[in-house]
């Protein structure tokens, strides 16, 4: 739910004052807000809790549209943006060396020493 408040209320305008200055915060139920202001003469309203509301009546369809508008757009538009440093992913390459068996344009080594046996007849 919005929540309305007066923030602006002074004689208008200050050299030679005919009426007066109403303006109204709003800040909507996701954390958005907004200000609105209108004039109202003197000959309308005679003290300042006339002129309130007054201006509201002059200003109520135009805050309840907004209002709705701003409700409408979620809580991250308009929340406060904190800075974050950006470190990049690192990518680590293992490389494994595995040996080719015979095929792979190498000679496998083989030994050149021929066993000899002694056949012994007695």
């Amino acid at each position: 739910m919005a929540t309305t408040k007066v923030t602006r209320l002074e004689h208008y305008p200050k050299d030679n004052p005919v009426g007066w200055a109403v303006g109204f915060t709003v800040e909507t139920s996701n954390g958005r807000s907004f200000y609105k202001d209108t004039t109202v003469s003197y000959q309308d309203a005679g003290n300042d809790n006339l002129a309130v509301d007054l201006a509201y009546g002059k200003l109520q369809t135009i805050i309840n549209e907004q209002i709705a508008r701003y409700e409408r757009q979620g809580t991250r538009l308009g929340s406060e943006y904190v800075v974050r440093t950006y470190t990049p992913p690192t990518t680590t390459t293992t490389i494994t060396e595995t040996p080719l068996a015979n095929g792979g344009g190498e000679e496998e080594e083989t030994s050149t020493e021929e066993e000899t046996t002694e056949e012994t007849t007695e």
